[in-house]
């Protein structure tokens, strides 16, 4: 929050939902054709499960629309570095959401220790940037 406003990086993260939207969309039809060129059978009614569903992305959509409304009220300005390293949550996050997904199909006792694992990596990332950050942003104060 050095370089951008709580309200921009809040919107920005809120774009978790609709990154793992389209990628969960997006890997259900490449597993659906997948399936498909196994068996070499489609029928007609199941062609539609074969194409990418908007629809499935709306609902995603209107949270991260409400979310905008609320929050840039009033916020203006040019994009930041700030900006950009914001959009690290979402793409990290949700590709976090996805991995864990498909870990729980093949492995749904690994729920706790996985979620143990990811928290104590974000409790270690933030305290060490926190720790790091006067010797990043060159403030080597003595009070």
């Amino acid at each position: 929050l050095l370089t951008t406003t709580a309200s921009k990086s809040c919107v920005i993260c809120s774009l978790h939902c609709i990154f793992v939207a389209v990628v969960a969309e997006w890997m259900r039809v490449q597993h659906y054709k997948q399936e498909k060129t196994t068996t070499n059978i489609i029928f007609a009614e199941e062609e539609d499960d074969a194409k990418f569903d908007m629809m499935k992305l709306l609902p995603a959509a209107v949270a991260v629309a409400g979310v905008a409304i609320i929050e840039l009220q009033g916020a203006a300005g040019d994009p930041t570095i700030g900006d950009l390293l914001s959009f690290a949550q979402p793409i990290g996050f949700g590709l976090g959401y996805l991995q864990l997904e498909e870990l729980m199909k093949k492995k749904p006792e690994a729920a706790l220790p996985v979620s143990a694992i990811k928290l104590i990596v974000v409790a270690f990332a933030s305290f060490l940037f926190f720790e790091c950050s006067p010797l990043l942003l060159g403030q080597h104060g003595s009070d």
